[in-house]
């Protein structure tokens, strides 16, 4: 801010415009003037920014030639300065300018800053994976079995070069907390307990499988274990807010060939600020970053490249490309294409699989397809399958036919109580695994896995003594199968917003419908989920409320509203939208009951977060939703 009102450092100022603004804090700009012969002494006063000086902020002769301050990134350095990726020296870019350069500014870095010409190559989006070892020969199981492990297990990840599941678990669990627990998922015994520190959550294994970067959310930090020798090794804070206090971590990812490098999103736990991605080296920021002054991400997913991250906005969808460089991490564009939940997300062959169902080529940047299932995601693409885990309260995994996304199968795990499971990975030729809200972790062999492209469908034992009551759950739904929103089947949807370009949608050709009312669990009310999405030309809505329930009508405020037609996106904020349902009337009765629902949206102004001055003129529907029990 300069004098209260928002400016960029190293822009003109002052009432001549012959000042230039410098950065006199975090959040405080100042005017310094050209020179002392100004005659209308732009700088003013330093006092307001410093509370130390009162004489006018006149330039002096600076060491490239010029008068004022010497700037990089719109901050006053020193000509000499260490900079860059290769810690070389800043150099003179203009009388005012600095740029930081090699020996001989044969090799130029480019400056840390919003404008940092940081550019992705295509092949970078084509890269091929690492080299993954095969898993173990073994029969291919006849009938699904699981064991329970008793874990407070806050995350869990596979490494298939060790052949071992890493659980992050909790101080819940009493004396073995604080720690990473390591599994054996083929006797479904914990062999070993690493001492982390203060309440370790989400993990990234590094693309090698000998490093794995813990969050610590009790201590504000990221620790590095090496899984080579079984140790914790290096710890760093993730920093401090200026006015919130300490950073802690919400998600981390490790950039490929560079194990000590990691991608991070921050959150304060004092106020609702959140930031990044950030990208440390070895404890130490890159001096850019996407900050809170861009759509500021939970969820990072690192490709196959260094050079290439996708931020994303898990409430609101919104997916961003992300270059990498020497100097930090730049956001080049940003859609919304589908919503993705917290931690529902895979990445496999430079595709993006998301807990909403939906496939996304990072290429393209087209919906590949949509899958009818839900939950936390996993990928093989050896076996051309996507498994979903059932986000309702038992344990159904489904898998689909990855390009033909049409399901293959399901199975329900026989694991005691109800239960929430979260987090699924794949191990081995026929497992998979995932933790539980009743702090469980499940370890299954497959008869799923191992079906191939043979349909299966059943129950599957349990190798523990836990009850059996898992399947009997009310909100044990199957998902929903996706079809075309035609006039023929009553579809209607009319969306008209003015702006800059404007949209215009009626009845959209070849979208697909996959509405549906999802009941309430421990984490969350009875939800109204519209989707509509069309592969073809990208199009997609995504409208989402608590509280709504089959049959019910009145006016409800969404938590999440994307609209995206091309490469334009509309993201509502949730408190400047509402939507009124006219009409939830029972059509249509089986695994799951049919409801035709009619109704609009309407938003006050502003209330697009990216388009702040577009109008929402009209949106109207009519539509066919999946209901429950």
């Amino acid at each position: 801010m300069l004098d209260g009102t928002p400016a960029l450092p190293g822009a003109r100022c002052g009432a001549c415009g012959d000042g230039t603004t410098i950065c006199m804090g975090p959040e405080v700009l100042a005017c310094v003037a050209a020179s002392s012969a100004s005659t209308c002494r732009d700088g003013g006063s330093l006092a307001d920014a410093t509370g130390s000086d009162s004489s006018p902020g006149i330039a002096e002769p600076n060491a490239c030639g010029g008068m004022g301050p010497l700037l990089w990134r719109g901050v006053p350095n020193a000509l000499g300065g260490s900079c860059g990726a290769s810690a070389e020296g800043l150099k003179c870019a203009s009388s005012i300018g600095l740029v930081c350069g090699g020996p001989d500014l044969a090799t130029i870095y480019p400056d840390a800053g919003p404008n940092d010409t940081c550019d992705i190559p295509i092949s970078v989006y084509a890269a091929s994976g690492p080299t993954l070892p095969a898993p173990p020969s073994e029969p291919a199981p006849l009938a699904t079995t699981a064991i329970s492990l008793a874990l407070a297990a806050n995350a869990l990840v596979y490494n298939p070069f060790d052949l071992r599941l890493y659980a992050s678990v909790s101080s819940r669990q009493g004396a073995d907390g604080n720690s990473i627990a390591v599994i054996d998922p083929y006797t479904g015994t914990v062999v070993k307990s690493i001492f982390v520190g203060s309440e370790p959550t989400r993990m990234a294994l590094s693309d090698d499988g000998k490093s794995l970067w813990v969050v610590l959310d009790g201590a504000a930090s990221l620790r590095q274990v090496d899984l080579v020798s079984g140790t914790a090794g290096q710890q760093f804070s993730l920093g401090s807010h200026p006015i919130f206090g300490a950073w802690y971590a919400i998600d981390v990812a490790t950039l490929p060939g560079a194990p000590d490098s990691v991608v991070v999103t921050r959150y304060s736990k004092s106020s609702s600020a959140k930031d990044g991605p950030v990208v440390y080296d070895n404890g130490v920021p890159r001096a850019y970053s996407a900050g809170t002054d861009e759509l500021f991400a939970d969820l990072v997913v690192a490709t196959y490249s260094p050079r290439l991250v996708f931020a994303i906005r898990s409430g609101l969808g919104t997916i961003s490309t992300a270059c990498v460089n020497g100097n930090g991490l730049f956001i080049k564009h940003s859609a919304a294409p589908f919503i993705i939940p917290l931690d529902q997300v895979a990445f496999v062959r430079n595709v993006i699989y998301s807990g909403s169902g939906v496939a996304y080529d990072i290429a393209s940047g087209n919906t590949l397809g949509t899958y009818a299932g839900r939950g936390p995601v996993a990928a093989d693409a050896s076996k051309r399958r996507v498994y979903f885990l059932s986000d309702t309260k038992a344990a159904t995994v489904s898998a689909y036919d990855m390009d033909t996304f049409l399901p293959i199968g399901s199975e329900t795990l026989t694991v005691g109580t109800s239960i929430v499971g979260r987090n699924l990975v794949l191990w081995g030729a026929y497992g998979y695994a995932f933790r539980t809200d009743l702090d469980l972790v499940i370890i299954a062999r497959s008869a799923l896995r191992a079906a191939g492209g043979d349909a299966l469908d059943g129950s599957a034992g349990n190798d523990s003594s836990a009850g059996d009551n898992a399947g009997d759950s009310p909100s044990d739904l199957a998902p929903p199968d996706p079809f075309a929103c035609s006039l023929n089947s009553g579809e209607r949807l009319v969306i008209h917003i003015v702006g800059t370009p404007p949209l215009d949608v009626t009845n959209p050709a070849d979208a697909l419908c996959l509405s549906e009312y999802l009941p309430g669990n421990d984490d969350s009310g009875a939800s109204l989920n519209f989707d509509w999405a069309n592969g073809d030309v990208p199009f997609s809505v995504i409208v989402r409320m608590y509280d709504a329930v089959p049959g019910q009508t009145g006016t409800f405020a969404p938590f999440a509203v994307a609209i995206t037609q091309g490469g334009d996106a509309w993201l509502g904020l949730p408190d400047k939208c509402h939507v009124t349902i006219t009409e939830s009337q029972l059509i249509g009765t089986g695994a799951r009951a049919n409801y035709k629902v009619t109704g609009s949206m309407a938003c006050d102004a502003g209330w697009a977060l990216n388009k702040m001055d577009d109008v929402l003129q009209q949106f109207d529907f009519t539509t066919n939703v999946a209901g429950y029990p």
